[in-house]
C-alpha cells in the first residue's frame, strides 16, 4: 500500500469529524433526523474516526463510548450538549491549525521572495550604477542608522511595544494541544 500523504490524511480526518459532529449535534438538538442516521453508516463512521485519530486520546474519548446511534439515544441530553461542545472545540482547533499550517507554509515563501528580490534589486542596482553591493548597503545603512539612533525614548517604547505585540500575537495563536 502506498505512503499517504499527511495534508491528504488530515483533510480526510476533519471531514470525518465534521460528519462526526453533524450525528451528534442530530442527537444533542434531538432532531427528528437523528432517527433517520443509518447503523451501517453510523458504524463504517465509527471505525475510520477510531482508525484515523492519528493516536490522539482525547479524540478517541469523545468517540469510543458512543458505538451505536441507540447509545447515543440514550444518553441523557445534557451530557450530548457538553459532547456536542467537546466536539465543536475539537472541530475549531483542526480548523485553527489549517489555517496556521497555510499562513507557516506561505509565510517561508514571502520571506524567501523578499530576501531574493531585495539580493536581486542590490546586485542589479550596483552593476547598472557603476557602485559596488557594499557602497549601495552602506548608502542604504546610513539613513536607517541614523533613524535608529535619534530614536526619542517613547518611541523606543513604541517600537518595543510592537515587538512584543507581534510575538505575543504568534504564541496566543499556536493552536492548543487537544
Amino acid at each position: 500500500m502506498p505512503a499517504q500523504d499527511p495534508t491528504t490524511h488530515r483533510g480526510e480526518f476533519r471531514r470525518l469529524w465534521r460528519d462526526w459532529v453533524s450525528v451528534i449535534e442530530k442527537f444533542a438538538r434531538q432532531s427528528p433526523a437523528r432517527h433517520a442516521v443509518d447503523s451501517v453508516c453510523f458504524q463504517q463512521l465509527y471505525r475510520e474516526l477510531l482508525r484515523n485519530q492519528s493516536s490522539d486520546s482525547a479524540v478517541g474519548n469523545l468517540v469510543r463510548p458512543w458505538v451505536s446511534p441507540e447509545a447515543l439515544e440514550h444518553t441523557p441530553r445534557k451530557i450530548l450538549l457538553d459532547l456536542l461542545a467537546k466536539c465543536r472545540q475539537v472541530e475549531q482547533e483542526l480548523s485553527s491549525r489549517r489555517w496556521l499550517t497555510r499562513f507557516r507554509l506561505g509565510s517561508r515563501g514571502v520571506v524567501l521572495f523578499l530576501v531574493t528580490a531585495v539580493v536581486g534589486a542590490l546586485v542589479g542596482a550596483a552593476s547598472l550604477g557603476g557602485t559596488t553591493t557594499t557602497e549601495l548597503i552602506e548608502e542604504i545603512r546610513r539613513p536607517f542608522g541614523r533613524f535608529v539612533l535619534n530614536l526619542k525614548p517613547i518611541e523606543w517604547v513604541a517600537v518595543i511595544g510592537i515587538g512584543m505585540s507581534l510575538v505575543m500575537g504568534f504564541l496566543l495563536a499556536r493552536p492548543a494541544r487537544i
